[in-house]
């Protein structure tokens, strides 16, 4: 597996001593070994995984603690989803390019989906889902709190729809669900971009959907390019439809009100 994560690194255009700068022993994986977390900056915890999510020191990674299960369906997946990776530069599918076991925790390490020098200001975690998907709190808006229309450039548009297809019939493919579109929305001002990040090393690839610092600026119905850009990336793709899901399913399709399991 190490030899596969390396190889994906190097897909990723990802430069191996940027990386071990990021999550080195003497930064990010040896902070956690020592249970010191003072170079990290921890995102949330997932209630129904428990798993903890923390961004590098230079903002260029989440690492997340996954359940047993989940790391069994990566070992399944991961042939496959090397495969993918290599002949889909363009894929919004998660960028996992670290597996690690640290003292009893196993971790992955994925790029940042809001690696960029933007303040993001609105955060949504999309499933196509109505079931319990709204939160009237603060922080991650889901599904019916997304009330808005974003407009893209025609061409981007068309290409954005078709990767979307061609990720979700390969994650299905795979038989993973309850995976997220994870949108980020920055609304741009006069002023200059606050949330610096250094990227001397940059990868050798760029997608179409991160033209624009990591995102796609949006335009009006004329076409005309406004001050808001998205970024966008699927998520959570490790949890399997086995039994679990299938029951669950079958509870939210049979039982009226019911709004999490």
């Amino acid at each position: 597996a190490p030899m596969v994560f390396r190889k994906l690194r190097r897909i990723f255009g990802i430069d191996e001593r940027q990386y071990m700068m990021s999550l080195g022993p003497e930064q990010l994986l040896g902070n956690l070994l020592l249970g010191n977390l003072s170079s990290l900056s921890m995102k949330l915890s997932d209630g129904k995984s428990g798993s903890l999510f923390f961004t590098s020191h230079d903002g260029r990674y989440m690492v997340k603690t996954i359940p047993f299960l989940e790391k069994n369906a990566l070992m399944r997946i991961l042939p496959q989803y090397y495969e993918y990776m290599r002949t889909n530069p363009d894929t919004l599918i998660t960028k996992i390019c670290g597996f690690h076991a640290v003292d009893n925790n196993i971790i992955v390490v994925m790029t940042n989906v809001f690696d960029t020098t933007r303040t993001i200001h609105e955060v949504y975690d999309l499933k196509g889902s109505t079931v319990g998907r709204s939160n009237t709190g603060s922080g991650v808006k889901k599904d019916l709190d997304f009330n808005r229309k974003i407009l893209l450039p025609g061409e981007i548009k068309s290409k954005l729809k078709m990767q979307l297809q061609k990720d979700s019939q390969f994650l299905q493919s795979q038989s993973i669900c309850d995976y997220s579109l994870l949108v980020g929305i920055h609304f741009e001002k006069e002023t200059a971009p606050s949330n610096f990040h250094d990227h001397a090393v940059q990868p050798k690839y760029v997608p179409f959907y991160a033209v624009e610092d990591g995102g796609i600026r949006t335009v009006n119905q004329l076409g005309q390019p406004q001050k808001e850009i998205v970024f966008l990336g699927i998520i959570d793709i490790l949890t399997e439809y086995g039994i679990n899901k299938k029951m669950e399913r079958f509870i939210k399709s049979w039982i009226p009100g019911v709004d999490k399991v």
